[in-house]
C-alpha cells in the first residue's frame, strides 16, 4: 500500500473489493426502494377497499391518488393524474348539483286566484261595476234582507251570520289574490252591514229607504268607531267596519222606533 493513503490503483486486489462493495450498497437501496414501493402500493389499494366499501350506493368511485415518490420511482405505471389533496376518494350522485339554489330557499309558485271567493267578496261581480260599487254591494244586501224578513224564527238571523263567515274568507282570499289590503270590488262586507242594520226588524219602506242611506253615510265618512274597525288586520278589517256601521244603524232603529 502506498503512503499517505493514496487510492487503490485499478485492478488492484483492493480497488475490486470497493467497487463490489458500492454495488452491493446500491443493491441493497434499489431493494428497499422497491420495498417501501410494493408497501405503500398495498397500502394505496387497502385504503381503496376501505374507501368503496363505507362509499354510499350508487356513488361514483374516483381513481385513488398516486402517492409523488411512487409516481417518480415508477413514472411508468398505469397510476391517474394525481387530483387535488383536498377531493374525497368518492363522489355522491348529485354533488354536481351542490351550487345550484336551495329549492327550500326558493319562493313557492303562486296559486291561482278562487273564482268562489271572487264570486262572493263581489256579491255577484256587482263590485265590478265602474260606478258605486258599495252602494251595489249595500243594495244587495237591502234585498237578501227582503228575501228573508219571513222566514220563521231565528232562521234570518242564522243566514246572515252565516253570510259573515264566508264573506271573511272570501273577502281575506279574493284580497290576497289581488295583493290589496281593502280591494274596490270587494262589497261582500257592504252586503253584510246593510242586512246587519235591518236583520229581524220589519221597517217600512220608509224606513228602509233611511236606514240605507244612513247606512252609506257611516261607511263613506268612517267616524270613530267605524275607521277604528277598518284598522284591523286582513279579512276581519275588510268586514269590521261595515258590521260596525250597520250595527250603528241597527241600534239606532231599535232605540228611536223599537224595531
Amino acid at each position: 500500500m502506498v503512503e499517505g493513503g493514496a487510492t487503490p490503483a485499478a485492478g488492484t486486489p483492493d480497488a475490486e473489493a470497493e467497487t463490489e462493495e458500492g454495488a452491493g450498497e446500491r443493491s441493497a437501496a434499489a431493494q428497499a426502494a422497491g420495498v417501501r414501493e410494493r408497501v405503500e402500493r398495498r397500502l394505496v389499494e387497502a385504503e381503496d377497499r376501505r374507501q368503496r366499501s363505507v362509499a354510499p350506493a350508487g356513488a361514483v368511485a374516483r381513481p385513488t391518488p398516486a402517492s409523488p415518490q411512487r409516481a417518480a420511482a415508477d413514472p411508468g405505471t398505469e397510476d391517474s393524474p394525481l387530483p387535488p389533496a383536498d377531493t374525497p376518494d368518492w363522489e355522491a350522485p348529485g354533488d354536481e348539483f351542490e351550487d345550484a339554489p336551495d329549492p327550500a330557499g326558493e319562493a313557492p309558485p303562486p296559486r291561482p286566484p278562487s273564482r268562489i271567493a271572487a264570486f262572493i267578496a263581489t256579491c255577484a261581480f256587482l263590485g265590478r261595476v265602474p260606478i258605486a260599487p258599495g252602494t251595489a254591494g249595500a243594495a244587495a244586501g237591502l234585498v237578501a234582507f227582503l228575501l228573508t224578513r219571513n222566514l220563521p224564527g231565528s232562521l234570518p238571523v242564522a243566514l246572515f251570520l252565516v253570510a259573515v263567515v264566508v264573506g271573511l274568507w272570501a273577502g281575506a282570499r279574493h284580497a290576497k289574490d289581488l295583493r290589496q289590503p281593502d280591494p274596490r270590488s270587494v262589497v261582500v262586507d257592504e252586503f253584510c252591514g246593510m242586512w246587519l242594520a235591518l236583520v229581524g226588524a220589519n221597517p217600512s219602506v220608509l224606513v228602509m229607504a233611511a236606514a240605507f242611506v244612513a247606512f252609506r253615510f257611516l261607511d263613506i265618512v268612517k267616524p270613530p268607531p267605524v275607521r277604528q274597525a277598518e284598522k284591523l288586520p286582513g279579512g276581519i278589517g275588510i268586514m269590521a267596519d261595515d258590521l260596525v256601521a250597520g250595527g250603528i244603524v241597527r241600534i239606532v232603529l231599535l232605540l228611536a222606533l223599537g224595531m
